[in-house]
This record gives structure tokens, sequence and C-alpha cells, in this order.
């Protein structure tokens, strides 16, 4: 599933919304697996986020909830404790863009703001891998007036599970979280910017005689 595209552009008059969102998330398809070995697992979708681009040209918007979304999220596979299940799909964030322009007079004021462009692998014997995307505030004109701005680009690989075989975790990787401050009387707050890279732990299995294997922790994770 690929997210498409949003637009908004505030150029003149005076709004006041009391919820305010803005998505563009990709979801992977899921598959279901078979539950005896050998069986073969259905082929999972990968999700890829879209673009969100917000613009301050003029006029006033006050709203207290802020939000945009671009996240993708890998498909899953039912049954994942055998190794029919396969490996999950991958989540790959898309690109938000908060923009207020250069020779601009607009004068935004929020309570707070939230971009999330993070990317999460899915759910299957062996985990999804995980790429955060980017999420970015350009002020370059106009106010802004916020009593906090998180921005998030998590790349989140999904854990390998434990079953009667040992998955491997995903790979996590993270994405590119930016705030540009170019003129004055901009008003933050709290300032929070997160490109993480999470792998996915590795899963274990215990055969008959009770030899336990272990499967490989993503790049960013551990087994155990």
């Amino acid at each position: 599933g690929h997210g498409g595209t949003v637009n908004v552009l505030v150029d003149g008059g005076d709004s006041a919304i009391d919820y305010f969102q803005l998505n563009a998330d990709g979801w992977g398809g899921s598959a279901a697996s078979g539950y005896e070995p050998g069986d073969r697992a259905g082929a999972v979708g990968d999700g890829l986020g879209g673009t969100v681009r917000f613009t301050g040209r003029s006029g006033t918007l006050n709203t207290p909830s802020f939000s945009l979304y671009a996240n993708g999220y890998g498909g899953s596979t039912s049954f994942f404790y055998t190794e029919a299940s396969g490996v999950g799909g991958s989540g790959t964030g898309g690109n938000i863009l908060f923009l207020m322009e250069a020779d601009g007079s607009a004068a935004i004021t929020l309570e707070n703001l939230f971009l999330y462009a993070d990317g999460s692998g899915g759910a299957a014997l062996h985990g999804g891998d995980g790429a955060g995307g980017r999420a970015e505030i350009d002020l370059a004109g106009g106010a802004l007036t916020t009593q906090g701005a998180d921005l998030s680009a998590d790349g989140d690989g999904a854990s390998g599970l434990t079953g009667v075989a040992p998955g491997n975790g995903g790979i996590g990787r993270g994405g590119t979280a930016l705030a540009t401050v170019r003129s004055a009387g901009q008003q933050l707050g709290v300032l929070d910017l997160r490109a993480d890279g999470d792998g996915g732990h590795g899963g274990s299995a215990i055969d008959e005689t009770g030899t336990m294997t272990t499967g490989l922790g993503g790049a960013g994770g551990d087994a155990f």
C-alpha cells in the first residue's frame, strides 16, 4: 500500500478548527500461511507512506490539535509461530513538510504539533524491516506559536517470533527529522526530534531434544 499526497495551504482569512489531522499512511496487505512444515505463506505487502505538506502563507489559524501522518506499515502473516509463515512486509515512512513561507504573514497558533513519518515492519516468523521517512518543519516567515513540536522519523523492525523455528528480527533504520528556523517571531515551546532505528529481536526455538536455537536480531536490535 502506498500513501498518496495531501496538500493544505492557509492563505488569508481567520480560521479556528477544533481538530486538524492530515493522513497519507501506507499499509501493506496481510496474507495467510499454512500450519505444517513445507507449507508456504502468501505474499505480504509493503507499506510506504505518502506525502503531506502544510503551507502557511497569510491569514490566521487556531487549533488545539494539529497532526500530520505519513507512516508506512508492513503487512503481516497469520500463524507466525511456524516456519511456514515467511517474512513480514517492510514499512517505510513517507515525507512530511510543515512550511511557514518566507515573506509570509501567516499566524498559526497550536497547542501541539505532531509530524510522524515512521516505518514499521510487519509481523511474521521473520520480522519485516522498518525505515523512517522525513519529518520537517521549515519556519522561514510568519509566526508559529505552539507549546511543543514532536517530529518522528523512526524505523522499527519487527521482532522474530518464537516457535518451531527461530525467527530473525527485522532491520530498523532511522530517517530524517529536521527543524529549521529562519525568521524571528517563532515560539516553539518544547521541540522533540527523533529518527531512531530499532531492530527487531531475534526469536528462539526448542526442538524435541531440548536444544535451543536463536534467531538473529535485526540491525539495532538484539537476539534473545
